[in-house]
């Protein structure tokens, strides 16, 4: 036949050819469902054999071959393709350069055989399909390594590989650039997709502080779709046993937690002299409603300096313990909630505080109710502190008018800006300083010593009602006036009266004149520039109530200062701006830059110095900015705080904060890259770009300095991190804190990784204060337990 034709042979067709055969029903049934196309087929019916030549398929249920030609005999049941042949059954596809396929049982054998599953890539002189998803391969060889001369491999004489489930292989042998690197008599390894319990393998090593060790002797356990365990094990010959559980479940939108735990056998080169530590850190979160909510946190160690062991930074840095249960109820306008905390030290011996609290509130519109009670016990000096059953009550401030008419909306009239608002709050407040406290002692009864108490308990209301007018002057003018009011009924007082009661109120008044100023620019970016001057100027009097100090300063309190007749001035300043941003929208920045200057005058109440001026404050604060400078992006923000003498203007402390950022990117060239068959015909230019790769780079400071001019005493530090490569597989972290007052390097830290393609080289090494580690490592990609490390460590 010179013209290539595919002829697809109908069903029909087949049966009236082959019904003089004596066949079997299951031979018709499987040749009945058999579709196959070539350039040629030639039937050889008293041979029951088709020869199918040039450009062969066979399609079978879920099976496909695909060879040069295939040879289909209808008696044995069996297909025989010759030339390069392709098996596709389902999604995997195996390339060989025959094959025998067995067309009623579905199993097959190519040799010379090739083929990818999930992220692994096999080869061997035969590979056999001996069941569902289960393949046998001779003189086999697996990589992750997607180059046809592959950095590494696994060698077996023979492969069993169970599709998304394990291989296993006896023996093994690891070749690294065709070199053997090691070898086991029987291995099994997983190349599930999802995760799945099994050993993981350990990791053998030798270091001056340990000795010859065996880490992370570890399984992992699944549990369901929900939870999973890490159990490990380290085996350490100079200081003993590490185990170490750590253990994580979730369920979406129902509960969430952890738990990590450390246990060790600890005998510091002598077995007979051992100890026993642990720690153990737990966290639990469950919606128990769509309304409400449970949390738990438990930290526990064995002793204070346990946790100087571990390899974590921030766990060797943290200092407190912090356990603590938490249930909250939220729903429309009611929340309640519930706590019990504990908390610890570790750099004291007996420094822990126990406090637990109950909490509701109800709102609804302009008011807030609630009710609370707490207790909090000391244990370095076994003091109890109460809040029992309080409330409060919160009007929040609400036009006058509104009182009288609630559906009013427009506000016209002057007496319209009339606000008012109150709060009040019933308290019984006791102190304990008692180990055993009986049951009127804690609840009611005062007790003293010495005259001394040992408990006491105090109840005290308290009103704060607040009147205040609000009104815009002039159309640029703001004023607000205020009238404050306070009152306390109190158990007693300090000279023992029963029952008193006392008050205290102020007024005060406040100008407020914003000024706006505009300039327009005609330049590509910037638009136009607005400056506001906001100047405020603020009246505050408080008579004579030093007679108020006859009153206790808690459950509450009132005030309790000399006359007073204060005038505050203040100052803002802002600059915004409109630019253009890269869609040419116009794109507003406020606050690019707030200067505030405060101080204040008080001819009445005179200061430590008998003068009646303040100090002056200033803050300023720059907009955290980004600027495009030769493919660079530059970063910076500022802010700094200032308080000066008012009369010398001497400066009496003051601080600086500055973080600055620049980052960018940096083309690398691959003189040799590994191109696709399809880019191997690329012109040179096509060619340039597939070999120039970007990478990205980032160095970043950050600078604080504060210092009192009154006692001498300052801080400063500069924290700094760079980011850049090499080249275009190996890249370089590093970050440093440096104390400029102890001029010394308190901690630095270097990361190196090297990426090999399908390998990667990672080193790390730490220092802060007496501590220091490092660890090197070589992995396989995609498959991590394929490692080798090894790491030192000294605290």
């Amino acid at each position: 036949m010179n013209c290539r034709k595919i002829f697809w042979l109908p069903l029909f067709f087949y049966i009236s050819i082959f019904a003089t055969e004596n066949q079997s029903d299951t031979t018709k049934t499987i040749l009945d469902s058999l579709d196959y196309s070539a350039d040629k087929i030639i039937y050889e019916l008293g041979k029951n054999r088709i020869n199918l030549i040039g450009n062969s398929e066979i399609h079978y249920k879920n099976s496909f071959i695909k060879s040069d030609s295939i040879l289909i005999d209808t008696k044995n049941r069996i297909a025989i393709s010759e030339g390069e042949s392709e098996l596709f059954d389902g999604d995997e596809i195996i390339f060989g350069a025959s094959l025998f396929y067995d067309i009623e049982s579905n199993e097959g054998m190519l040799l010379q055989g090739k083929t990818k599953f999930e992220d692994g890539f096999y080869s061997g002189n035969k590979i056999r399909k001996v069941g569902d998803r289960i393949f046998d391969i001779d003189n086999a060889k697996y990589t992750t390594c997607e180059l046809d001369a592959s950095h590494y491999y696994i060698y077996s004489p023979k492969f069993r590989v169970f599709l998304n489930d394990k291989i296993v292989g006896r023996p093994v042998i690891l070749y690294v650039n065709h070199f053997p690197i090691f070898a086991l008599p029987f291995a099994s390894f997983p190349i599930k997709k999802e995760r799945h319990s099994g050993f993981l393998l350990p990791e053998p090593g030798y270091s001056k502080s340990e000795g010859k060790f065996l880490k992370d002797l570890s399984y992992f356990q699944i549990f369901g779709d929900y939870a999973d365990v890490l159990f490990s094990l380290d085996i350490l010959e100079l200081t003993g046993l590490e185990f170490n559980l750590k253990g994580r479940y979730l369920k979406r939108y129902v509960l969430n937690g952890n738990v990590n735990s450390r246990f060790l056998y600890y005998h510091n080169q002598s077995p007979e002299n051992y100890t026993i530590r642990w720690t153990i850190n737990t966290f639990h979160k469950h919606t128990l409603s769509p309304f409400s909510n449970l949390t738990i946190k438990a930290d526990f160690v064995s002793d204070a300096d346990v946790r100087e062991t571990s390899e974590d930074k921030e766990i060797r840095m943290d200092q407190d313990l912090h356990s603590y249960l938490y249930y909250s109820f939220r729903k429309q306008n009611k929340n309640f909630n519930a706590t019990i905390d504990y908390k610890k030290d570790l750099t004291e011996d007996d420094d822990r505080t126990f406090y637990s609290k109950l909490y509701f509130s109800k709102k609804a519109g302009y008011h807030n109710f609630n009710i609370y009670g707490d207790f909090k016990h000391f244990s370095d000096n076994d003091e109890i502190t109460m809040n029992l059953p309080s409330a409060s009550f919160r009007l929040y401030q609400k036009r006058i008018s509104q009182f009288f008419d609630k559906e009013k909306e427009e506000f016209q009239n002057w007496w319209d800006d009339f606000y008012f608002s109150y709060s009040g709050d019933l308290i019984h407040k006791a102190e304990i300083n008692k180990k055993s406290p009986n049951f009127e002692e804690f609840f009611y009864h005062d007790t003293y010593s010495n005259g001394d108490f040992i408990t006491e308990h105090r109840e005290g209301v308290k009103h704060e009602i607040s009147l205040k007018y609000e009104r815009k002057l002039f159309d640029f003018l703001s004023f607000w006036q205020s009238l404050n009011y306070n009152e306390i009924w109190a158990d007693k007082d300090t000279v023992n009266h029963k029952l008193v009661r006392g008050y205290d109120y102020n007024t005060s008044a406040t100008l407020r004149a914003p000024i706006y100023g505009i300039f327009n620019f005609n330049a590509k970016k910037l638009k136009a520039i607005r400056h506001i001057i906001s100047p405020k100027i603020t009246y505050t009097m408080r008579p004579d109530f030093s007679e108020n100090d006859r009153f206790y300063t808690y459950p509450v309190s009132i005030s309790s200062s000399s006359k007073s007749e204060k005038i505050s001035f203040s100052i803002e300043n802002k600059l915004q701006a409109k630019i253009l941003d890269k869609t040419e929208k116009i794109k507003k920045l406020n606050n690019l830059f707030s200067l505030n200057s405060s101080f204040s005058y008080d001819h009445i109440a005179k200061g430590d110095d008998g003068k009646g001026f303040s100090d002056i404050s200033h803050s300023i604060s720059i907009m955290p900015v980004g600027f495009l400078v030769r493919n660079m992006n530059l970063h910076l923000s500022n802010s700094f705080k200032c308080k000066q003498y008012f009369y010398t203007l001497e400066a009496k402390n003051y601080s600086l904060n500055t973080k600055f950022s620049i980052d960018g990117e940096k083309n690398y060239y691959d003189y040799f890259p590994f191109l696709k068959s399809e880019e191997k015909n690329l012109s040179e230019n096509d060619l340039d770009e597939i070999k120039k790769i970007q990478k990205s780079w980032k160095l970043s400071s950050t600078f604080s300095y504060s210092k009192n001019v009154e006692n001498d005493y300052y801080s400063s530090g500069i924290h700094n991190s760079l980011r850049f490569f090499l080249t275009k597989n190996w890249s370089v972290d590093y970050g440093n804190y440096y104390n400029f007052k102890e001029h010394k390097l308190i901690s630095q830290s270097i990361n190196i990784h090297r990426d090999l393609h399908c390998w990667q080289i990672k080193f790390s090494w730490s220092k802060s204060g007496d501590y220091w580690s490092y660890r090197f490592q070589i992995s396989a990609k995609k498959l991590p337990d394929l490692k080798f490390r090894h790491s030192e460590r000294k605290y």
